[in-house]
This record gives C-alpha cells, structure tokens and sequence, in this order.
C-alpha cells in the first residue's frame, strides 16, 4: 500500500527555513554585538572611574582640607555626571559628609573607594595627608538595562527586516517559480502530450525554467515520435501477422490440394501395383501354362503323329486287302508299324 501524500506548499516551507535561519543567524549576531556593547559600556564604566580618579580626587582632596562646602559640592555633581554614577559621597576622619546623587534600591550596585590625598605645598617636604575618603557607586543594572534595549530593539528590527525579506522573497519565489511549477503540474495532470508545455511568461527570457520548459517539449516530443513509431511498427506487424495469416491459409490450402494429388498418386500407384501384380500373376500364370503345353504338345504331337501313322497303315493295310494284292511280309510290315505307334 502506497502512502498517503500531505500536500505541502513550497513557498510556506521557504518561509519557515529562511525565518528559521534568519533568526539562527539573527541570535548569533545579535549575541555578538550585545557582547561587544558590553564590553563597550564596562570600558566606559571603567573609564569613568579612572578619569575620576585622575581628574576629581586632588580637587576634592583641596577642597575638603580647605572645607569648600560649594566647590565639593559642585565637583561632587560633576562626578555624578559620569555614565553609570549615580551617588557619591566624601567623608573625613572628623565626620564631616558631603554627598550628591541619590541611592536606589538596585541590587548590583558597585562601590568603588578611593583616598583623598591632599598634597600640602606650603611644608618644605611637600607632605602628603590623607583627608578624606571617596565613595562612588556605580549602578551595574543600569549597563543591563541598555544592553537589554539594544537587544530589544535589535531583534525587533531584524525580526521585522527578516519577515519583510522573507515576505519579498516569498512573493518573488511564488511569481517566478512556483506558479510556473503550478503550471507544470497542471499541464502534466491533463495527460496530454499533444499539447505542448507553455509557461506564461515574458518573451526572451531564458533561464532554467525555459530550460526545463525546453526540456519537457523535447521530451514530449521525443514520446510522441517514440509513440507514432511504435504504432507504425504495431500496423506494419499487423499487416505482416495478415499476410503471413494469407501466407499460411494458401500455403496450407495448396499442401491441402498437394496431399490430396498425392492421395490420389498414392492410390493410383497402389492400383498400378496391383494391375502389375495381377500382370506379373498372369505373365507367370502364362509362362506355366505355355510350359505345361509345350510339355503337352510334344507328346500330344507324337501321338497325334503317331495316329496319323496308324491310320495311315491301317488305311493302306485296309485298302490293300480290299484289293487283296497285300502280301505277308508287307502285312507283317504294316502291323509292325502299327504296333510301333501304338
């Protein structure tokens, strides 16, 4: 038993396999630049602390020692300013407090102290007093958040630019391939080759579609000939199995008449055999009858003669005595002849 065929559309499967792809690819290249804008932002998150470090802290540092309440809050907001700051406070060993930004409840966030050096020019050794600590807090969530919304915006744009392409491409497909392959399958589904395979298309393109179209017609083509040849063959055999059929009929009518003359040869030779029998029989009958007459005619001759001889001698005898001028010894002589042919 042959299996049941679902039907499926080519351009739905394309569809799926380049959204599959597209969003394989998507992922991966997406992952990549998350990543690099991650190192991107921890770089700038880095940076920001070394150029507070570097630019802030031996302002700060004077003004906490000079106890410049408005030039450390000031330089205090500057800080703040910094990507990914979002509090700062400076204290010293005496308790004083400054600070600027405000704490939220995020849980990544990250400390970073730094000591308040402040370099004392006036003293002939130029010595170095810590005067203070400063606390900077770096809010991590805040480097999440724009990764998070990059990746947002990035998959949204390419989900969109993907399923446009894909939308395109399917449009593009269906109008110059699958409904050219509808075609095809309807024009084989008529199981007609006289008529030939015509896509419609513009003039003067070609391309692999003319190219199996091509192909097709020659091979329809081709079929017909093979076709045209095999019922030309199929007559011709036809017309050869006739005459033959002919052949046959006459040749066995004329073997028919043949054995009838030789039936009648045959008997006519059989009659001539027995005609020759009964000739030789009586060729041979003759021959015995000549023999046996001839060896009946010699003494019948004999005696026949010997009759005569007798009839003679008693004629003579007869007449002479009548006569009686016979003598004895010609009397003795006539009966000795007479006794000699009986």
């Amino acid at each position: 038993m042959t299996g049941i065929k679902h039907r499926r559309h080519l351009g739905r499967m394309l569809l799926v396999y380049l959204l599959a792809f597209s969003s394989f690819v998507t992922l991966i290249m997406t992952g990549a630049v998350l990543y690099s804008d991650y190192q991107k932002e921890v770089s700038i998150r880095d940076s920001s602390l070394l150029q507070i470090q570097t630019g802030y802290l031996p302002s700060l540092a004077q003004s906490l020692w000079n106890i410049d309440e408005l030039q450390m809050r000031t330089q205090l907001e500057g800080v703040v300013n910094f990507p990914y700051v979002v509090y700062v406070e400076v204290s010293d060993d005496i308790g004083s407090q400054f600070n600027a930004g405000s704490l939220s409840d995020a849980a990544n966030l990250h400390s970073e102290k730094f000591d308040l050096i402040y370099h004392d020019l006036a003293s002939p050794s130029g010595q170095k007093i810590k005067a203070g600590l400063l606390n900077v807090f770096v809010d991590t969530d805040l480097i999440h958040a724009n990764i998070f919304d990059k990746a947002l915006v990035i998959l949204i744009t390419q989900f969109v630019k993907t399923l446009t392409v894909s939308l395109f491409l399917l449009w593009l497909v269906s109008v110059l391939v699958t409904r050219h392959l509808h075609r095809i399958v309807e024009w084989a589904d008529m199981n007609n080759l006289e008529i030939p395979l015509v896509l419609n298309r513009l003039p003067g393109k070609w391309d692999e579609l003319e190219r199996v179209t091509d192909a097709i017609n020659s091979m329809r083509t081709k079929t017909l000939q093979g076709i045209k040849e095999r019922d030309d063959a199929y007559d011709e055999l036809d017309r050869l199995n006739t005459s033959l059929e002919l052949q046959i009929d006459k040749r066995t009518s004329e073997l028919h008449s043949t054995i009838k003359r030789l039936d009648k040869s045959i008997d006519a030779l059989r009659d001539a055999q027995k005609q020759l029998v009964e000739s030789e029989k009586m060729a041979q009958l003759g021959g015995l009858v000549a023999g046996v007459a001839h060896e009946l005619n010699t003494p019948l001759g004999i005696c026949i003669t010997a009759r005569s001889f007798i009839d003679e001698n008693l004629e003579t005898v007869e007449a002479q005595a009548r006569d009686g001028n016979i003598t004895q010894t010609e009397l003795l002589s006539r009966i000795d002849g007479i006794h000699d042919g009986l």
